[in-house]
């Protein structure tokens, strides 16, 4: 978690799940029991918080002013009748309020695009957090490799250039999708199915020391 830490406490950036994603995570077949744990603990701490009804005045940032909850809930509804619910309404709440989304289902940003409906943008994955996380050192790259590994053996998502080899020797390859713009650059710009650039180049709240 401590990735997602850092996107709070260092960039001030709330990461949030929409219910759907909290019912699809505790109640998945192969991980939900090892993932339980990890999410309760994120959840009391703050790391992450939930984007329901009774949250969002709080949670929604400046750029969704004057995008209401039920708005997004009947964008996700719409989506919903084309992919899963937790991507669908996790979509629908980045358009609606203009941030950036984490999922590892491309699948579904193609469902959206060929039904002519407007996926999040950018699409972060795990790995876009991580390298964040080694760029301003807050993980090394061993600790970035034993992650690397660890999904390669769990058959999880992994980006094609770290298959075959470690962290570190894979990151130019890398089309990072979200970087510290203070930092020295990692990996490359990758640009989406409109030719704009994905990489969101993102500014510490905190004092670099």
């Amino acid at each position: 978690m401590v990735p997602l830490r850092q996107l709070k406490m260092t960039y001030g950036m709330q990461p949030v799940i929409v219910p759907e994603v909290e019912v699809e995570l505790r109640s998945h077949k192969r991980l939900g029991i090892r993932c339980e744990p990890q999410l309760n603990k994120a959840l009391h701490s703050g790391t992450i918080q939930i984007l329901d009804k009774s949250s969002f005045a709080g949670l929604v940032p400046i750029s969704g002013v004057g995008t209401s909850f039920a708005e997004i809930q009947e964008l996700g509804n719409t989506y919903a009748l084309h992919v899963g619910s937790g991507e669908a309404y996790s979509h629908a709440a980045a358009v609606q309020l203009g941030t950036p989304i984490l999922s590892h289902d491309n699948q579904a940003v193609r469902i959206l695009l060929n039904q002519n409906f407007q996926p999040a943008s950018p699409v972060l994955r795990a790995f876009d957090i991580l390298a964040l996380s080694y760029q301003i050192g807050s993980i090394t790259g061993i600790q970035a490799d034993q992650f690397r590994k660890c999904l390669l053996a769990e058959r999880e998502m992994l980006p094609a250039v770290f298959h075959n080899c470690g962290f570190e020797e894979g990151l130019p390859n890398f089309g990072c999708r979200i970087v510290d713009e203070e930092m020295l650059p990692i990996g490359f710009a990758q640009r989406d199915h409109n030719g704009a650039q994905l990489q969101m180049r993102v500014r510490r709240i905190t004092p670099t020391h």
